[in-house]
């Protein structure tokens, strides 16, 4: 398997060289993407999400409610909740196993967490889509991962030992620079093998594949369909999916329980926007 991915790469090497003009003018339109959806969005996140991490003021005033309907085990899901709502992945999927890791929440709240998060940052969704249409989507995510938190609970109560707490620093800003230049190595790969697919196969529903495997680029192709977008944003895309894989690898933390809920939580928002359309249209 890896002699015929390593071959594939190297058959893509080839073809980007021989077209070298155009590979420059991809990577060019990547790094003006990812200048004006990753940087300027993600970027002051992390600065914002290490001091709800290091001071959770407020998961301590919204955790009474939110325990009530979405069974956090501890204030420490609460918050990592969220700040998943600003960081999204790969980001929470490291807080989260660094969660368990330092003993703050169970290996079953971690998988639990690990499944319904939100998975994009509402700052990258309302600078890519603006405020009006970015709210609705973020509504209908947010309402999704609330559905699958209330009907995946855990029923036997868990007691964690407190005085056993391992301290390990979340230091997210000396890290946001390497995280972004990954990202944007990711973006410049994956246009590559569109590139390269598209100019042997150009079919619709080969298109609509290739959008899913990164979620920036695949946005664009789908900013005007509402139904896709959501669809690839639940999904977040093959890119993060393997990003998601590589920080949990090593821990007990479940890899295929996290894609099995991505497929569940894409349902639930294809269902909630089936709703939205029947009431749009008979109101």
């Amino acid at each position: 398997m890896k002699k015929v991915i390593g071959l594939l790469l190297f058959i893509i090497l080839i073809f980007l060289i021989i077209n070298f003009n155009n590979t420059k003018i991809l990577i060019l339109n990547n790094i003006d993407i990812w200048l004006k959806y990753i940087v300027v969005s993600i970027g002051p996140t992390f600065i914002i999400s290490n001091l709800l991490y290091q001071f959770p003021f407020v998961s301590f005033l919204l955790y009474p409610l939110l325990k009530k309907i979405m069974h956090f085990e501890n204030q420490k899901a609460c918050s990592l909740f969220l700040i998943s709502i600003l960081t999204g992945n790969p980001t929470t999927s490291i807080l989260i196993s660094n969660a368990y890791h330092n003993k703050e929440i169970s290996l079953f709240e971690a998988n639990r967490l690990l499944s319904f998060t939100s998975h994009v940052s509402f700052i990258f969704i309302i600078n890519f889509f603006g405020l009006n249409k970015g709210i609705k989507i973020i509504i209908i995510q947010i309402l999704s991962s609330i559905i699958i938190s209330i009907f995946y609970k855990n029923k036997n109560k868990i007691k964690l030992d407190t005085n056993n707490i391992i301290n390990i620093n979340n230091d997210f800003i000396n890290k946001t620079p390497i995280l972004l230049f990954n990202i944007l190595i990711i973006i410049c790969i994956v246009s590559f093998i569109k590139v390269f697919l598209t100019s042997f196969i150009n079919t619709p529903i080969l298109l609509t594949i290739i959008n899913f495997l990164e979620l920036t680029t695949g946005l664009i192709n789908f900013k005007d369909n509402f139904l896709l977008s959501n669809l690839l944003i639940s999904f977040n895309g093959v890119a993060v999916g393997i990003q998601v894989f590589m920080n949990i690898k090593k821990t007990d933390l479940s890899f295929n329980q996290f894609l099995v809920f991505r497929f569940i939580h894409m349902f639930i928002v294809s269902s909630i926007i089936l709703i939205l359309f029947f009431i749009n249209l008979f109101m």
